[in-house]
């Protein structure tokens, strides 16, 4: 399993291929380790399949046999969330719930 180091560090923070460990946060917010990850995925290799209501998943290819999916849901044509599975790193919010009161989106959940 990729280690969070390596996978919420931004690309330009790697020195010889590694996160120097003076850099990382004492403590991770969830809505931060969730966007890190779902930002820094970026730079992995990835396949996109699509559905009726637009991308349906992105399998970003780690190396090594590892891989993270980002699953989108939608109901009714509205992204409801985002799911990351697969070889994720432990102790992160996984899931991203987008809050609506009729069209305006109102707020956004980290579970």
């Amino acid at each position: 399993m990729p280690k969070l180091s390596s996978i919420l560090a931004d690309k330009a923070d790697l020195v010889d291929g590694k996160v120097p460990t003076q850099q990382l946060p004492e403590t991770i917010e969830a809505e931060d380790s969730f966007e890190t990850l779902s930002r820094n995925l970026k730079v992995y290799p990835y396949t996109l399949t699509y559905g009726v209501d637009g991308v349906d998943t992105i399998v970003y290819d780690l190396g090594g046999g590892l891989s993270i999916t980002k699953t989108f849901n939608y109901t009714l044509g509205v992204l409801t969330s985002i799911v990351l599975s697969g070889d994720t790193p432990v102790d992160i919010d996984l899931t991203k719930t987008f809050h609506y009161t009729g069209v305006d989106l109102t707020s956004v959940t980290y579970s």
